[in-house]
């Protein structure tokens, strides 16, 4: 009986052991996971910064140029510039694409530049 019992109980620790192990393992994938997840997080925030500097970046190189041509032109830089809402664009920038010929002909009174 007491071989019986023995074995039982190796069995049993072994069956025990497995189960710990398994557990051990979730618990460092899931802390892996976690720091992984963190990581993201990060270089998420870095982009965000990132794209949120040069969309400020390009609206503000465009407004000198804007400007720019007007003066050169001697024009009022508001006969240069057709804004397009940022929801109309697709690349969620804020766009200034006109024919300049056109804005200035509409504003202008028709001499155009």
């Amino acid at each position: 009986m007491a071989a019986t019992s023995d074995e039982a109980m190796e069995s049993l620790l072994s069956n025990f052991n497995q189960i710990f192990d398994g557990y051990r393992s979730g618990v460092s994938e899931f802390q892996l996971l976690k720091s992984n997840l963190n990581a993201e997080m990060k270089k998420r925030e870095c982009l965000e910064f990132n794209f949120n500097s040069l969309k400020s970046g390009v609206v503000s190189l465009v407004m000198t140029v804007i400007f720019s041509l007007a003066v050169f032109g001697n024009h009022s830089p508001c006969s240069l510039l057709y804004v397009v809402e940022s929801s109309e664009c697709s690349c969620g920038l804020i766009c200034y694409w006109e024919n300049v010929d056109e804005v200035g002909a509409s504003n202008d009174g028709g001499d155009g530049l």
